[in-house]
């Protein structure tokens, strides 16, 4: 794993509401910016209960930052906006493909 990685996600919130975002690892600091705004920019250390729930199939992972919980889905969800447009590298679209591979690269890296 690189020691600096960034992909799309989408912050999950209740059933049915999602924000678009990116998550970025960068040397030993974990930064989750949605909508522009950043949530947390903490070491690898301060990141707890980090799991990759089987029902997300491989696009999707949950965590606990400082007493926060976030749900994280790396594959755009239906009827979701799409991240701003950060990198000319990012599809406006994540694929299921690509965000199961993102989703793979998260958890070699977070466990």
């Amino acid at each position: 794993m690189p020691t600096s990685f960034e992909s799309p996600v989408w912050l999950m919130i209740g059933a049915t509401q999602t924000r678009p975002g990116y998550l970025t690892l960068d040397g030993g600091t974990l930064t989750l910016e949605v909508e522009e705004k950043t949530l947390f920019d903490v070491q690898l250390h301060q990141v707890e209960d980090v799991t990759f729930p089987w029902y997300y199939f491989g696009g999707g992972a949950k965590m606990s930052v400082e007493g926060e919980h976030y749900r994280l889905s790396f594959v755009q969800p239906n009827g979701a906006m799409s991240p701003y447009d950060r990198s000319a590298g990012f599809d406006s679209i994540q694929s299921i493909g690509s965000g199961r591979a993102a989703g793979k690269a998260w958890k070699e890296a977070l466990t």
